[in-house]
């Protein structure tokens, strides 16, 4: 329930952060930005959050399965410290 709950969380600050951007764009640079504000580059960016935050989900299931079986040295400082950062951020 933590790792939605994480997930949800990032996901909206990220996508709060792109709608903050385009209304920036809208703003200051309407004719400038106009050929990039497309409903194709908007499905683009979407699905690349959607993957980041797979990504980001994968991580932390990682982190805590390594958590729990602690018998891969390593890679468990490198999942920990990840997982760590970007619970952080």
């Amino acid at each position: 329930m933590r790792l939605l709950l994480t997930a949800n969380t990032h996901m909206s600050c990220v996508l709060l952060s792109c709608v903050v951007l385009e209304v920036y764009l809208i703003t200051f640079l309407p004719l400038e930005s106009w050929p990039l504000r497309t409903v194709r580059n908007a499905r683009l960016i979407s699905r690349m959050i959607w993957m980041l935050v797979a990504a980001e989900c994968a991580l932390f299931v990682m982190d805590d399965n390594l958590r729990a079986s602690s018998s891969l040295g390593q890679l468990f400082q490198l999942s920990s410290l990840a997982a760590t950062l970007l619970r952080f951020f």
